[in-house]
């Protein structure tokens, strides 16, 4: 998978915890495993319906921001941000299945601060991954595109490429990363 300007959204079974973060770089699957280096990215967390709670959590340790696992090893690891500070992960191709995705920083910090207050592994019930979309016209337009599988996708793209007019705008989510 090659996209660029991502955010992950997942939700952490057995709790009211989402979790995500957002890479502005793409996630290249043609390398060898590799970290990648970036200021912009971030993990958040969204506790118990309570705002109050929530986390933003700003990378620290840009040369360490982000891990991209090569082709062989996507069966098992989805996104990583620094070093297992927020990682989905399962050993039988399901983030849904087994308790293997964590938020843990075990060696180094790479971002400001945990956004779980746990380092129990766990396991995801459900997640997006969405695209953003920068669109040039007279106006720059940010939009997301849901991209919950290969085919849409597609899909998505090809209609996108046929109608601009569908985007949905993206500016609150981007403002609330340029603060």
């Amino acid at each position: 998978m090659d996209m660029l300007l991502t955010i992950v959204v997942a939700k952490v079974a057995g709790t009211d915890e989402i979790v995500g973060g957002y890479n502005p770089l793409s996630w290249d699957n043609s390398k060898i495993g590799a970290l990648m280096k970036t200021n912009d990215s971030f993990i958040f967390s969204l506790k118990n319906g309570n705002i109050q709670n929530s986390i933003l959590s700003r990378v620290i340790n840009s040369n360490e921001a982000l891990y991209c696992y090569n082709s062989n090893d996507q069966y098992i690891y989805g996104p990583e941000f620094g070093d297992c500070e927020f990682i989905m992960k399962s050993d039988v191709s399901d983030f849904t299945q087994d308790k293997r995705c964590r938020c843990d920083a075990r060696y180094r910090t790479c971002y400001e601060k945990r956004i779980r207050t746990t380092i129990k592994k766990f396991s995801i019930y459900d997640y997006e991954l969405f695209k953003i979309i920068k669109k040039t016209h007279s106006k720059l337009y940010n939009s997301i595109v849901s991209t919950s599988g290969q085919q849409k996708i597609e899909k998505d793209n090809q209609e996108m490429a046929e109608n601009p007019n569908l985007n949905t705008t993206a500016s609150s989510i981007l403002k609330e990363k340029q603060k």
